[in-house]
């Protein structure tokens, strides 16, 4: 895996497939994380996207803002 790869991804879980190149990616699966885990990650490799998490408006809560928060994460890579 080259280091743009790595980049890429940061926020799923890649595996190398047999065959000439393929790669496949699969998401982490968040469910297991909890709100504190989640939210620490944006300290972390993804504190280039925090600012998003700190624009969602404050009438977003709960449960609503941690699946803003695992979609950020998932599609971080695209803010580089």
């Amino acid at each position: 895996m080259t280091s743009d790869n790595a980049l890429q991804c940061a926020a799923v879980d890649c595996q190398q497939q047999s065959g000439a190149g393929a790669d496949n990616r699969s998401l982490v699966d968040f469910s297991n994380k909890s709100d504190a885990e989640l939210y620490d990650m944006f300290q972390g490799n993804f504190t280039h996207v925090k600012p998003l998490l700190n624009g969602i408006p404050a009438d977003v809560v709960g449960a609503e803002r941690r699946e803003v928060a695992k979609l950020i994460l998932r599609n971080a890579d695209i803010f580089f």
